[in-house]
């Protein structure tokens, strides 16, 4: 088995709403004219596929068309569009950022203890419960008192 690692392109799954869109963004980038050409398609036709066609000339963007373009262009956006909408759990970035940050605090502390210095104290979390009124402080105190009897 061989394992990949890749380096996706930051918001590809926001930027657009659909495989087609990417692609169609890819190729209007290029220039319409030159793409077609590459594919062995003409412009108007590509055109008309990458828009979904409309009323009953309905067309799409075939599996094929989107293999021939990625082999035309070394355009791999649509990939990475596909594995980033179909691949990027948010639970694996969110655990793969704290490790990060672990790693990080442990390369300050060593900074810090380098340079004679420690690391300002951390506040503590919330306690679990319900949280408590505090009481206010002895001036007020005998007012609280009085009024609360």
């Amino acid at each position: 088995m061989t394992q990949l690692t890749l380096t996706l392109e930051q918001g590809v799954s926001v930027r657009h709403r659909s495989l087609r869109e990417c692609m169609a963004a890819g190729v209007y980038q290029r220039g319409l004219t030159r793409v077609a050409g590459q594919i062995d398609m003409a412009p108007s036709k590509l055109s008309e596929k990458l828009s979904g066609g409309n009323g009953d000339r309905h067309r799409d963007v075939g599996l094929d068309d989107l293999e021939r373009y990625l082999q035309a262009t070394g355009d791999i956006t649509p990939i990475h569009y596909l594995v980033a909408k179909y691949l990027g759990q948010p639970e694996v970035a969110q655990s793969a950022a704290l490790a990060q940050i672990a790693a990080l605090q442990q390369q300050q502390l060593a900074l810090m203890q380098q340079v004679g210095g420690s690391l300002p104290p951390q506040p503590k979390p919330p306690r679990a419960g319900p949280q408590r009124t505090p009481r206010p402080s002895w001036p007020v105190a005998a007012a609280w008192k009085a009024s609360a009897a």
